[in-house]
């Protein structure tokens, strides 16, 4: 097995950033997937301002060349700020039943939050 982590930049890479979850779970009777369009939009600084006012990365993971794995992580400098705090955040956290898939996942947020000297990171509650 061979596991790679990539940055999302191209459409190509936020098309299957956007439509892992169908892979994931597409044998899940309970799964209620999200309006692609919606979901896109809400990814697109142009047509969510809230993304205007934070830093924010995408990653994909592939497993032996296809996509297994996303993780979306940001930093509210503003609310850092206002709190006086160094913290990140991650979300749209998926991935294959994979242990070492999800954990270079995490890594790569964390990674990527220490860089702008973030000392924690938070998930959903």
């Amino acid at each position: 097995m061979q596991y790679q982590i990539k940055r999302v930049i191209t459409k190509k890479e936020l098309q299957q950033f956007l439509k892992l979850p169908w892979k994931i779970y597409k044998n899940d009777r309970c799964w209620v997937p999200p309006l692609l369009k919606d979901f896109k939009s809400s990814l697109n600084p142009a047509e969510n301002p809230a993304l205007k006012k934070i830093i924010h990365d995408k990653f994909l993971l592939y497993k032996d060349g296809k996509p297994a794995g996303r993780i979306y992580t940001g930093i509210d400098t503003n609310l850092n700020g206002k709190k006086n705090m160094k913290m990140a955040f991650f979300s749209l956290f998926e991935c294959i039943d994979d242990y070492e898939a999800a954990k270079l996942l995490f890594d790569s947020a964390t990674e990527w939050a220490k860089k702008d000297y973030s000392v924690f990171i938070c998930g959903p509650v």
